[in-house]
């Protein structure tokens, strides 16, 4: 991988690991999915660092893409005939 690669990969898993964090901290408990009440979205972007929360969600898309787009180009292709 790329340095740049890296470097993104990083910063993708990071946002998710903090995602998971905000949601068990406040859930007390193993939750692995995003609050589905317009009120409870915004709570969760804010704790986030953010003030909307569709400028959370452009983020994390873009890092679930990422990662995704690293692991198809890196593990999937390696494990082709």
């Amino acid at each position: 991988m790329t340095d740049s690669e890296v470097a993104k990969l990083k910063n993708a898993y990071g946002l998710l690991r903090r995602c998971e964090l905000v949601l068990r901290r406040f859930d007390n408990r193993s939750v692995s999915t995003l609050p589905d009440d317009p009120v409870e979205q915004r709570k969760f972007a804010v704790r986030l660092g953010y003030n909307e929360f569709d400028a959370f969600r452009h983020d994390y898309i873009n890092a679930r893409d990422a990662i995704h787009a690293l692991y198809e180009h890196h593990i999937m292709a390696a494990s082709l005939p």
